[in-house]
């Protein structure tokens, strides 16, 4: 039988974040993932992949967001990739906050 089926997951994210920190990113992918991955759309340089948490069972990673992207809001898009190769997306709007506001 072929999995034709995108991998389902929940995502949590921290949805502010300054310049120059990191974002946590947390997956709990509902059947075993091949990829797990994270990046702001439009600055494909600004990504990671997510690690799997033995203890936990979550995919977990910091992204890190450089001086050079620009404060406001973004979009965060995760994506998980099964072992048959299926994919979905999801997309969490993230605000990027500067250093001077604290």
């Amino acid at each position: 039988e072929i999995d034709g089926s995108a991998p389902e997951f929940e995502l949590q994210a921290e949805q502010v974040v300054d310049v120059g920190g990191d974002l946590e990113i947390e997956v709990d992918a509902f059947e075993p993932a091949r990829r797990v991955r994270a990046w702001l759309v439009g600055q494909p340089e600004v990504g990671v992949k997510l690690r799997l948490d033995l203890e936990t069972g979550l995919y977990r990673a910091r992204l890190h967001v450089p001086f050079q992207v620009e404060e406001g809001e973004h979009t965060l898009r995760v994506e998980v990739m099964d072992r048959a190769r299926n994919r979905h997306t999801r997309d969490l709007t993230v605000t990027v906050m500067p250093l001077c506001m604290h």
